[in-house]
């Protein structure tokens, strides 16, 4: 007997580049952060601990603000 292929085997997605490239796209589509590994993990095999470490940087802001002492003497 014939085995049959598996036409509805998952792809991975494993790259950091293509991670991030959906990752950018799920959040511009207004995905929260908690749904994407969900998401991805149904149609592909997903590396996690680097897309949860590219959700992390994405969620972290780049750059914190200056503030000046007398910024922060207003604030007191």
């Amino acid at each position: 007997m014939h085995q049959i292929p598996q036409d509805n085997a998952k792809r991975r997605l494993i790259e950091p580049e293509q991670l991030a490239a959906v990752a950018d796209y799920m959040l511009s589509h207004g995905y929260g952060l908690d749904d994407i590994p969900v998401q991805l993990a149904r149609y592909y095999y997903v590396d996690l601990d680097l897309l949860n470490d590219i959700l992390y940087r994405a969620a972290t802001p780049t750059a914190f603000p200056e503030y000046t002492g007398q910024d922060l003497r207003q604030v007191a």
